[in-house]
């Protein structure tokens, strides 16, 4: 799938439509709690992974931890974009962060992404994060995918 393909809009078909970024607040603390409890859906070759968002947290205009903070620059630039575009970096080397644009566009803040709960696809979600299945009592994720 090419970049042009993941741009266009698409009903997953586990019944969760795409969020329309016009019904979005343009606030980012009003944002990051309303992303609470949405799903989160990534198509890939591979199949689908999904998960509802459980915490967030906001960074807001003038917050020194945010991204955005200094300015726009090439790799921050979508934080600076109209509510609702994702920005993905790895942090430390060791994991993919995605936010979500939360203002409009020209001001630069985002909501993080802070945890999901697996819904759908968590083989590939432990194979992704080089996890093996657990075998802990009562974790058997292979038969609740």
């Amino acid at each position: 799938m090419g970049r042009a393909d993941a741009l266009k809009p698409r009903r997953h078909t586990g019944g969760h439509p795409p969020l329309p970024r016009a019904e979005l607040p343009v606030d980012t603390v009003s944002l990051a709690c309303y992303l609470i409890g949405k799903i989160l859906v990534r198509e890939m070759a591979e199949g689908v992974a999904s998960g509802r968002i459980v915490e967030t947290e906001a960074y807001v205009v003038g917050d020194a931890a945010g991204h955005a903070y200094r300015g726009m620059t090439r790799r921050n630039r979508s934080l600076f974009l109209e509510r609702g575009h994702a920005y993905v970096y790895l942090a430390y080397g060791t994991a993919y962060m995605l936010n979500v644009s939360s203002e409009t566009a020209g001001i630069g803040a985002g909501v993080l992404i802070r945890a999901l709960e697996p819904v759908e696809g968590i083989p590939i979600m432990q194979r992704n994060r080089n996890h093996p299945p657990s075998t802990a009592a009562g974790c058997d994720h292979a038969a609740a995918a």
